[in-house]
């Protein structure tokens, strides 16, 4: 499994980085107990070898656009900012590139 390595957000309350944090934690033990290898992947590693340059804002636009290009058949929902592009995207990434050196693990 792979996961998104959470960041704090400036524009998010205490709160709500919180419960990212706390969320981030059950996830990964979560698959720990069940001794699933769990890969943390930053945001910017994925976004830039899928993308290449990035401008900031501008990856909710090029995830979907990736998404829609490899998977045709994915239900990305209505929106743009929907995050089932940024998953198949994550999931693309991992598959090519966090997996493929952990196979004696799995």
């Amino acid at each position: 499994m792979s996961l998104e390595e959470p960041i704090a957000d400036p524009n998010q309350s205490s709160k709500s980085t919180l419960a990212t944090g706390r969320n981030h934690g059950v996830l990964l033990g979560s698959t720990a107990a069940l001794m699933c290898p769990t890969g943390i992947v930053k945001a910017q590693a994925w976004q830039k070898s899928l993308f290449g340059a990035v401008k900031k804002g501008a990856t909710k636009g090029q995830a979907r656009e990736y998404a829609q290009r490899m998977y045709p058949s994915a239900d990305l929902g209505r929106r743009k900012t929907e995050d089932r592009s940024d998953a198949l995207c994550l999931a693309s990434y991992a598959t090519r590139y966090v997996w493929p050196h952990h196979e004696e693990e799995i």
